[in-house]
């Protein structure tokens, strides 16, 4: 059975979306595999991104706070389930889609083990804390996608963004 990737981005910010591009890719080119993205809506990701070519589909999700929380949980859940990924990359310190990939039964689920997240992930080595504030700091959190991809074994290639675009 072929590996179903997806990978869970959360920041609602098209150019902080961007500057994953290289790491989304990245994961892709790992698994020679397409991938699922979940974004925000926000970002008009299913616009900006629909010439891809390392990208399946992109779904979008609110990743609201406070009561929400448990409903996007949920959400996730049922989409994960629904669509039965054999791997989920959380390229953010959020929980909420290693908590759902962990209830839907997903084997695989990465992430950079930041504070909480750690004990709904399934890699066993992950960016320490130290280097999560560095990167909140200088507001640059690529070099932290890069840095917990290479721990775990996926190169990164590139880490300057491209996006194809064959329409006008």
């Amino acid at each position: 059975m072929q590996d179903k990737i997806c990978v869970v981005y959360s920041h609602h910010k098209l150019g902080d979306l961007i500057w994953q591009l290289p790491y989304i890719k990245s994961i892709s080119e790992f698994h020679n595999q397409k991938i699922t993205l979940i974004t925000r809506e926000k970002t008009q990701a299913k616009d900006i991104l629909q010439d891809e070519i390392y990208i399946d589909q992109i779904h979008y999700n609110n990743f609201r706070k406070k009561l929400l929380y448990f409903y996007e949980i949920f959400l996730l859940y049922n989409f994960f389930k629904k669509n039965k990924f054999s791997h989920v990359y959380v390229l953010d310190k959020i929980s909420r889609p290693a908590i759902a990939a962990k209830l839907a039964g997903i084997k695989n689920i990465l992430g950079p083990g930041i504070k909480n997240q750690k004990k709904w992930l399934t890699n066993k080595i992950f960016l320490k804390d130290a280097d999560y504030m560095a990167g909140y700091k200088v507001g640059y959190f690529g070099e932290l996608s890069k840095k917990f991809l290479n721990i775990n074994g996926i190169n990164v290639e590139e880490q300057i963004p491209s996006i194809n675009i064959s329409h006008l």
